[in-house]
């Protein structure tokens, strides 16, 4: 594992060396805390490459809420700075926190050179680049993005100055908390890297707060109607929950899963997909079984979907389609999978 970030970093300072033109950086739809630690991050590592070539955080799919401080320290820092337009060409383009172009909801083929680093388990819409160069740094082992940057730096660093002052290493840890749980779900590297992050001054602290947002009235309203709206089914000894809302899937897919549902599917209308979000607990997603071998496969095969995520945490979109067909067409491949009905809960 070391020997391949070790070539990986020699790919990229050489890539990045020898870019004649514009580094761009995209990341998934509504980036998160991992998503804009690892431009932090990344853009820390042009830097100290050598780079005089700053890169630009292409922001047309928006950042969270809980991301904006970040986004902020980063550029406050000159680290990078911000676009709200897709770039018609460019000499590199680096796609962080997300498998592939697609779900960056950006076209490949416009750049010279494509540089995905991720660490999604799944992908369920493989690649097309393009023309150009693509290199992929993707692991599942690793819990976060972020800590895949901060062992390219920490290996530079040993090469050459890394100077990481105590603001930048904290905006850094925040990404790296976030998509760990606070460190519940870590993988070796990962407290690696926040051993390394807070010998240069971070604060879990500080980080915690970066990433802390109050919950606002619009996520509040879509939790509840979200609740309203939830079905419950028993089956062989599991409980799965179905619910629909306009907007905060997530959030909602979350609530659910908190209040003991084994499997959390929340649909949302978009403008033109239909959006799912999924949670599975650790009960139900063991061995073998995750979300992809459950029901993303086959819902991809049956209607088109598109997804992305973890075993236990996932993100799929369909063509648009009427909300009552792919929910039928959910409970019908789920009572495949288990070999029995979906028994619907009573009040």
């Amino acid at each position: 594992m070391r020997r391949d970030l070790e070539s990986h970093l020699e790919n990229i300072a050489g890539i990045i060396s020898g870019a004649s033109g514009e580094i761009y950086v995209a990341s998934h739809p509504s980036a998160d805390p991992d998503s804009i630690s690892s431009l932090i991050a990344l853009s820390h590592l042009v830097k100290s490459i050598g780079s005089e070539t700053q890169p630009k955080f292409i922001a047309v799919n928006g950042v969270a809420s809980n991301a904006a401080k970040l986004l902020e320290v980063g550029e406050e820092s000159d680290l990078y700075s911000v676009i709200d337009y897709t770039p018609q060409r460019g000499d590199l383009l680096v796609v962080l926190d997300a498998p592939d172009c697609g779900r960056a909801s950006i076209s490949c083929d416009v750049y010279e050179h494509v540089y995905i680093i991720d660490h999604h388990a799944l992908n369920g819409d493989p690649a097309r680049y393009g023309g150009g160069r693509t290199h992929v740094l993707r692991d599942e082992y690793y819990t976060s993005t972020t800590e895949i940057v901060v062992q390219l730096l920490k290996i530079l660093g040993e090469r050459t100055p890394v100077e990481l002052d105590r603001g930048i290493s904290t905006a850094i840890l925040a990404g790296l908390l976030y998509d760990t749980r606070v460190l519940q779900h870590p993988s070796i590297i990962a407290l690696d890297s926040a051993q390394y992050l807070m010998m240069h001054g971070a604060s879990i602290g500080d980080a915690l707060r970066l990433i802390q947002t109050e919950m606002g009235l619009d996520e509040k309203i879509a939790r509840v109607k979200g609740i309203m709206r939830a079905r419950a089914y028993r089956v062989n000894g599991y409980i799965v929950c179905i619910s629909h809302v306009g907007a905060h899937e997530s959030s909602l897919a979350q609530l659910l899963a908190a209040a003991g549902c084994d499997l959390a599917v929340v649909l949302s209308d978009k403008e033109d997909h239909l959006r799912i979000s999924l949670r599975c607990s650790q009960n139900l997603c063991r061995d073998e079984v995750d979300l992809e071998s459950m029901l993303l496969k086959k819902l991809s095969s049956t209607v088109g979907a598109r997804y992305g995520g973890h075993r236990r945490a996932a993100v799929a979109s369909t063509p648009k389609l009427p909300m009552g067909e792919v929910e039928s067409r959910i409970i019908s491949i789920l009572e495949s999978f288990f070999g029995s009905d979906l028994k619907p809960l009573k009040p």
